[in-house]
């Protein structure tokens, strides 16, 4: 059976997931022709680290390219911010300092 990028995405997810030093769920890989790129967020350079050797270790995998963010869990809340939530929080603070300046004046 020849291998595909479908079967490599899928092969290479459920390790991720199965293995405790990463978690699986926060990272995506996009394999092409059998080079992997893994995108995401890990905790720590170890989680990175083990992300490539994971990736690497699947069968059709020639190469793998990390572009993953390491990111402590605490500041997760900061990075991972919708635009509209960051918005909402913008324009508020705006108001308030509008209404600040019209009443020193």
């Amino acid at each position: 059976m020849p291998i595909n990028d479908s079967w490599l995405k899928s092969k290479t997810t459920i390790a991720l997931f199965a293995d405790a030093r990463v978690k699986g769920r926060e990272i995506n890989v996009e394999p092409t022709q059998g080079a992997m790129l893994a995108r995401g967020k890990v905790d720590t350079g170890a989680a990175k680290q083990a992300t490539g050797g994971i990736a690497r270790g699947i069968d059709g995998v020639t190469r793998v390219k990390r572009d993953l963010q390491v990111v402590a869990p605490s500041k997760r809340g900061a990075i991972d911010d919708k635009d509209e939530a960051i918005t909402t929080r913008g324009n508020a603070q705006i108001a308030k300092d509008s209404t600040l300046n019209i009443l020193l004046w």
